[in-house]
């Protein structure tokens, strides 16, 4: 199997378990205090991701899937908001498991558009509202979650992430991992990724 050891300067190298670590042990400051971005879930860009990760044919078809789909919600005017990317294909899985990712799961927590609700993304875009859907067209694995920022909104979202990061930053045999996070509306910089990897030849 390929290995997914590219580099990145936002993504931390895999620990001993071939995952990501839950935070970085390699930078701290000068009070030994962590920064956030030593924290997962990890802050990347698209195409951060891409260089990463694009390390095998299967590995650029969701890359590039998860380009579309993003590409789908910015077209639809869901900007507001991040996602976090977990599962197999944020693990060395070739290595854990003598196989490639057969997607990549991901939770976009957005802020829709006024008077958007679920039937209406089931009219317009089936795709954000169904993982099944999702799997099928983009290979990823998607939930969405609709978050207000006025209280008590907030307070509900507070929350739903805190069982979350919870559950998707832990194996099923309970090991502690790290996730990514990207930011929504980035549209120059997933315009890289998709060049980048259009260009790779695998």
């Amino acid at each position: 199997m390929t290995s997914t050891e590219n580099t990145s300067p936002s993504i931390p190298p895999f620990d001993e378990n071939n995952l990501l670590p839950p935070y970085r042990t390699d930078r701290y400051d000068v009070m030994d205090n962590f920064h956030d971005e030593y924290l997962s879930p990890f802050k990347c860009t698209l195409l951060e991701l891409c260089e990463r990760f694009a390390t095998s044919k299967e590995r650029v078809e969701i890359l590039k899937g998860l380009y579309f789909f993003r590409k789908a919600m910015f077209n639809h005017n869901i900007l507001l908001g991040y996602q976090w990317l977990y599962g197999s294909f944020t693990e060395n899985i070739e290595a854990i498991e003598n196989r490639s990712p057969n997607d990549m799961d991901v939770a976009t927590f957005y802020e829709g558009p006024p008077d958007t609700n679920e039937a209406h993304w089931k009219k317009v875009f089936p795709e954000f509202v169904s993982n099944t859907l999702s799997k099928e067209k983009y290979k990823i694995d998607q939930t969405s979650y609709p978050i207000l920022v006025a209280p008590p909104s907030h307070i509900i979202h507070v929350d739903i992430v805190s069982d979350l990061i919870q559950l998707f930053t832990h194996t099923r045999k309970g090991v502690w991992k790290g996730i990514l996070r990207l930011e929504l509306n980035t549209p120059e910089e997933d315009e890289k990724a998709i060049n980048y990897l259009n260009s790779l030849q695998l």
